[in-house]
């Protein structure tokens, strides 16, 4: 469930990229289909790490979890104004939109990143 989420947010974000010379009707229409990918994604990987959890250590992974989480929150803003400064660097008219190409890369090494975790890991007791 989590890399199709992933894979979905990844086409929504390519939409509003490709599309993003027609409006805002782009944003609303690939920002809606975002929305259907970004809860199932996060309630999917909280599942995903539960399998991961040995008894009674559950606390721990979880703290685990969310401070990598909180750790590597810095890297879509990061992306997202790189990619809109090297837009601007380049010359092109509407530099904004190239923002997007940020997060899609921290979406794209994500995916690449959990296609490489075992589906069924073995517990650690």
């Amino acid at each position: 469930m989590i890399v199709i989420c992933l894979a979905g947010m990844l086409v929504a974000g390519a939409g509003v990229f490709a599309f993003a010379s027609l409006g805002a009707i782009t944003y609303w229409i690939f920002g809606l289909a975002l929305c259907l990918f970004v809860g199932p994604a996060q309630a999917s990987s909280r599942t995903f790490v539960a399998r991961f959890a040995p008894a009674n250590r559950e606390g721990e992974i979880f703290g685990l979890y969310q401070t990598t989480g909180r750790a590597a929150s810095f890297l879509s803003p990061t992306l997202w104004a790189l990619s809109l400064m090297a837009a601007s660097a380049a010359g092109f008219a509407n530099a904004t939109v190239f923002g997007i190409i940020g997060i899609m890369i921290v979406l794209a090494a994500g995916l690449f990143w959990l296609l490489r975790v075992h589906p069924s890991p073995k517990v650690i007791n």
